[in-house]
C-alpha cells in the first residue's frame, strides 16, 4: 500500500506551480508528488532546489527574453521521468543555463556529470565539461541523460557541422542498456521519429504556454492553438 505523501513535500511541490503562476505546472507537480514518495528528506531537499532553480531561471530571463521560462514545466517533468531510476545511477545533464537540474538530481542521490553551464560545487556532482564534443565517458556507463531545450545549443557549439540528431547518436554508446533519455524540444520541430531513431519513445507530452511564465501540459496529438509557444517533453530509452 502506498504511504501518504508527507504534507511538507506536497506543499513544496505545489509551491513550484503556485510560485510560477497558478496554472504553471499544477498537473505535473501533483503527479510528481505521487511518485516521489521516499525518502522524504531527500525529496524535500531536491524539490526545494528545483523550486529555487526555476525561480532563478525565470528571474534571470524576465528582463531580457522569454527563452528559458519553459523551465517551469521542464524541471518537474524531468524529475517525474527519473523517479524510478535507482539512487547511485550516473546521470548526464546536457547543456542548459547555469546548473539546471544538476543540484536537485545530486540531492536525490544520483551521480551527476554536467556538460555546459557553470561548474557546481556539490558532492554528488562528479564532473563538469564545458564542451560536449570533448566528453569521453566510459561506454555503457550512463543510467540517464537529461537535455532540456539544449540539443540545438550543443550541436551549434561543435567546430564541425552538427545536428541535434548527431548529438543523440553520439550519446547512445555511453548509455547502459535501458538507460532513460529525457528531452525537451520545440513542439512542431524536427519529427521525433527522425530525431530519436535508435531510441524507444515511452512518453510524449506537449506543454503550451498559457501565461507569461505559466504552462499547461496535454497529451501529444491534441492540437495547439495557432501561434502558441509549445515544447515537446519526451521520455525514451536506449534500445
Amino acid at each position: 500500500m502506498r504511504r501518504a505523501i508527507p504534507r511538507p513535500v506536497k506543499r513544496t511541490l505545489k509551491s513550484i506551480a503556485v510560485g510560477m503562476g497558478r496554472l504553471a505546472v499544477q498537473e505535473e507537480t501533483d503527479r510528481l508528488a505521487a511518485l516521489l514518495n521516499e525518502p522524504t528528506a531527500h525529496v524535500l531537499r531536491a524539490v526545494r532546489d528545483t523550486q529555487a532553480m526555476v525561480e532563478d531561471l525565470v528571474e534571470l530571463r524576465s528582463g531580457g527574453g522569454e527563452g528559458r521560462r519553459q523551465a517551469a514545466v521542464e524541471a518537474p517533468y524531468a524529475l517525474r521521468a527519473l523517479a524510478a531510476l535507482p539512487a547511485g545511477s550516473r546521470v548526464l545533464q546536457l547543456g542548459g543555463p547555469g546548473e539546471g537540474l544538476a543540484v536537485p538530481l545530486a540531492s536525490l542521490g544520483y551521480r551527476v556529470a554536467l556538460v555546459g553551464g557553470e561548474p557546481v560545487a556539490h558532492p554528488g556532482i562528479s564532473g563538469w565539461q564545458p564542451d560536449f564534443w570533448q566528453l569521453d565517458p566510459e561506454p555503457a556507463d550512463l543510467g540517464a541523460v537529461v537535455a532540456l531545450s539544449s540539443l540545438d545549443e550543443v550541436a551549434n557549439a561543435a567546430t564541425a557541422p552538427s545536428t541535434a540528431r548527431s548529438v543523440l547518436e553520439r550519446l547512445r554508446p555511453w548509455c547502459a542498456p535501458g538507460a532513460t533519455l529525457v528531452l525537451a524540444v520545440p513542439a512542431g520541430g524536427e519529427p521525433l521519429g527522425c530525431l530519436l531513431e535508435g531510441w524507444a519513445v515511452e512518453d510524449v507530452t506537449i506543454a503550451g504556454r498559457v501565461g507569461p511564465s505559466a504552462w499547461r501540459t496535454r497529451p501529444a496529438g491534441v492540437e495547439t492553438a495557432p501561434g502558441a509557444e509549445a515544447v515537446a517533453l519526451v521520455t525514451a530509452r536506449v534500445t
